[in-house]
């Protein structure tokens, strides 16, 4: 029996996701996080470890993938009628470093616009920042030995000593989105895209190159999936014209078998798999 902490902002649809896996008989809790907040998510960290009746942590699924971009219809024009020049890019408003280049440059008349918004870390905060702290987490609590009675540890220590930090990357990581398709164009998105990749690697190699650890504590595995944006139930690049315009199809059912697969097959690891419309691919050497 597995026992779940989902550890997210997202306090709504969190609560929701918990009801609705209790109904079936399932051990689920929610815990509210800051994601970006290392204090925050030590807490959640805590409590995940506390659920299970052993206190210890098996398998940590970080999410690094990014929230997808808004769409253009809710993106500000880059000219205004007004007479005065427009400033550069509120970070809110105007991600696009495109964007900053087409707007009206600054003038004498406009001092205000001598000093722009800074630009949007989000996408850092939310793949980068956060995906950081649930690696240092993970590994701290990978350590804690099961709490068995003497009389039991031997029997079923075996099935606690192998831990699984499993990472969840967007699929730009690997691949840029089709033309059609709509895609995150700040620096910071950017970044973080090609920053999950490199932090991947970085916890691979930390752990011994192919998740093979030295220190005889912690035996874990480290592997990710890179997936599409799902967040709405179905990529969101499927909409950019359906099976006969090259749209993107794939849904979180796709996308929740190979995390699932990858979980729960032991002899995986040090592995980079990418879930795209053509199939999932090996992208370990990418």
């Amino acid at each position: 029996m597995a026992f779940v902490t989902i550890a997210d902002s997202a306090a709504v649809e969190g609560q929701r996701l918990m009801l609705e896996l209790v109904e079936r008989n399932l051990r689920v809790q929610f815990v509210y996080t800051t994601l970006a907040s290392f204090p925050s998510q030590a807490e959640a960290f805590h409590h995940s470890r506390l659920f299970s009746p052993h206190h210890t942590l098996d398998l940590v699924v970080a999410c690094g993938a990014l929230p997808p971009p808004p769409p253009p219809s809710a993106r500000p024009p880059t000219t205004t009628p007004s007479t005065q020049p427009k400033p550069l890019s509120p970070s809110s408003q105007t991600p696009s470093l495109l964007t900053w280049l087409t707007a009206t440059p600054p003038t004498a008349t406009h001092p205000a616009s001598s000093f722009p918004s800074p630009p949007p870390t989000s996408p850092l905060d939310r793949a980068i920042t956060a995906t950081i702290h649930s690696a240092h987490l993970a590994l701290h609590h990978f350590r804690f030995a099961p709490a068995f009675d003497s009389a039991e540890s031997d029997a079923a220590g075996a099935d606690f000593a192998d831990k699984h930090f499993l990472l969840l990357a967007p699929l730009a990581s690997y691949a840029p989105p089709p033309p059609h398709v709509a895609r995150d164009t700040s620096l910071a998105g950017i970044a973080a895209a090609a920053g999950v990749r490199a932090l991947f690697g970085g916890v691979r190699d930390a752990l011994g190159g192919r998740g093979a650890v030295a220190d005889a504590d912690v035996r874990a595995r480290v592997n990710l999936v890179a997936v599409p944006d799902v967040l709405g139930g179905v990529a969101s690049a499927e909409g950019g014209g359906g099976d006969g315009g090259g749209g993107i199809s794939v849904s979180e059912r796709d996308c929740a078998e190979v995390v699932l697969e990858v979980a729960c097959a032991a002899e995986v690891t040090g592995t980079a798999l990418a879930v795209t419309a053509e199939g999932v691919r090996d992208v370990s050497g990418a």
